[in-house]
């Protein structure tokens, strides 16, 4: 681990502390989110003022779920009106991936609330990584993009992903080095996902 890396986790740590959060390392590559009955690799629960986090993760995945996480935080802690208000979009996201209700207008429109929200998280997460640990800009914008194309996937399938997605080289491959208006699929792309992201093919 760098030293610059060393430094970007103690200011996130000291930034918890600030804001009242308590964080939670666990010594997993993913942990189970008990609301999805799902497995991630971190989350911040608002409601519980905690985030969780999967420490056993090569250390630029660990930076990267981190300052993801920190970065919700920020957005709860200025009152970032999208985040506030998502909690029912969630809920029928998380309905729609346990299999309790059927794909509608209703889902889609939650889902693209959710990823909405998450691509506000990603640009905030990709500057903070670059002023702090200086990442390339271009490796970051397409990890990034996978995971934002990831939530399309999601209407499709209703199964949250089981291999990340920036875990797969062939879908790193495809992704643009720039955010981009429309997250919109190929079928190509969907294919790409569904081989590379789920322990068990969709198909």
């Amino acid at each position: 681990m760098t030293y610059n890396e060393n430094l970007f986790i103690s200011e996130i740590i000291q930034g918890c502390i600030e804001y009242g959060i308590s964080l939670h390392l666990q010594n997993k590559e993913i942990i189970y989110d008990t609301s999805t009955e799902s497995y991630c690799e971190g989350y911040f629960d608002d409601n519980n003022k905690t985030v969780v986090i999967a420490s056993k993760q090569d250390t630029r995945s660990f930076i990267f779920t981190l300052s993801h996480e920190f970065c919700h935080i920020k957005q709860w802690q200025e009152n970032y009106k999208p985040f506030l208000t998502i909690n029912p979009s969630i809920d029928i996201m998380n309905e729609y991936m346990l299999g309790r209700i059927k794909r509608t207008k209703k889902v889609d429109r939650a889902i693209d609330k959710v990823q909405k929200l998450e691509l506000d998280c990603e640009k905030r997460n990709v500057k903070l990584l670059r002023s702090h640990v200086h990442y390339k800009k271009e490796d970051c914008i397409k990890r990034a993009n996978a995971y934002i194309y990831f939530y399309s996937v999601l209407k499709e399938t209703g199964k949250w992903y089981t291999t990340s997605p920036d875990k797969s080289a062939m879908i790193m491959s495809t992704m643009p080095i720039n955010f981009v208006n429309n997250y919109d699929l190929t079928p190509e792309l969907l294919d790409l996902y569904q081989k590379h992201c789920y322990s068990v093919n969709l198909h």
